[in-house]
């Protein structure tokens, strides 16, 4: 079963409206928060929001309206000139700042790209929503990609490969992954330790509002759903015809919650219940989005206790394919 976004909600409700001339104010639209919506990309630094905002005028003026599903713009600017030209070739890096467009606080377009089970990308069976600067040499009017960082040909795509990064559901456990899908740099910070991801790599999206950067675009994956059990159903029933997967066990949370508890490269989600030593818990490798058994155990100091330990631990690594033990 193959699901295209094409299919899904207009894109007249979901993002961009088509603009009169490219002389006129700069097109709004308002959010609509639809039951497969889970996720915001939102520009996080400076650089990433002039790319944002000349992404849009791109998008409105050259793109057709498989990427306008993508983008959110809440608040419009006055009116300024669009009509200088930008170089198309996507594949080329750049020297200057070929037409890109400045703008000034009162000219500033705010908004994010969206991230939602109702606007399906094209390529979800394999990937799921890649990001970039996409190709010119691409067969049809996405560029190749699903959300548009920069405008071709302005300064900032010199560092931004045409699909820099993708995020997908991990079809075991459900859980929301960055990989970085080029050689250009891509980073995740986790308080305030940035997390270098070499090409191919990925990282668990593990808290309610993530910030990653790609080239010199940050940005903050806030998850925003504004109905848990609906979002969820939608989403097994997107692992069940996308992918052909049951769905993850009921026990790890659809959505990042501020109560998971990191530990090492795992994040706890609920206890399963109580072991002979101590609780078992459920979890999410952060490394690979594959779901974890997390047993604690509590040892008294004696050798008939620590003998016992040893041999659930021997017995936890022959027969549990992904297993992490605590020690208290």
């Amino acid at each position: 079963m193959s699901l295209r976004a094409e299919n899904t909600v207009p894109s007249s409700e979901r993002a961009l409206t088509e603009s009169s001339s490219s002389s006129s104010s700069t097109t709004t639209t308002r959010e609509i928060q639809t039951p497969g919506a889970f996720g915001k990309l939102i520009p996080a630094n400076d650089k990433a929001r002039n790319a944002f905002q000349n992404a849009i005028l791109y998008i409105n003026e050259k793109a057709g309206p498989y990427l306008k599903q993508f983008v959110i713009v809440e608040g419009s600017s006055n009116s300024h000139n669009s009509s200088e030209e930008y170089s198309d070739d996507s594949d080329t890096d750049y020297d200057t700042n070929v037409g890109c467009q400045s703008f000034s606080e009162s000219q500033s377009l705010q908004g994010y790209f969206a991230l939602s089970l109702d606007t399906i990308p094209r390529l979800a069976r394999t990937i799921g929503w890649r990001i970039g600067k996409g190709s010119s040499k691409a067969p049809d009017d996405s560029r190749g990609i699903d959300v548009l960082l920069v405008r071709p040909g302005q300064k900032e795509a010199r560092k931004i490969a045409a699909v820099h990064a993708l995020i997908q559901f991990n079809v075991d456990s459900g859980a929301l992954v960055l990989i970085a899908g080029s050689k250009k740099s891509v980073s995740y910070y986790l308080e305030n330790k940035e997390i270098k991801l070499p090409k191919s790599s990925q990282i668990v999206l593990s808290r309610p509002t993530n910030r990653f950067r790609v080239g010199d675009l940050e940005y903050s994956m806030t998850f925003d759903v504004s109905d848990t059990v609906t979002f969820t159903q939608r989403r097994d029933s997107y692992l069940k015809g996308v992918h052909g997967r049951d769905p993850p066990h009921p026990k790890l949370d659809p959505i990042p919650q501020p109560y998971h508890a990191r530990v090492g490269h795992a994040v706890i989600h609920n206890s399963l219940g109580f072991g002979t030593f101590g609780w078992v818990f459920v979890g999410v490798d952060t490394t690979t989005g594959h779901p974890l058994a997390v047993k604690e155990l509590r040892l008294r100091r004696n050798d008939q206790t620590m003998r016992s330990a040893k041999d659930e631990v021997a017995v936890a690594r022959r027969f549990m394919k992904v297993c992490l033990l605590l020690f208290w």
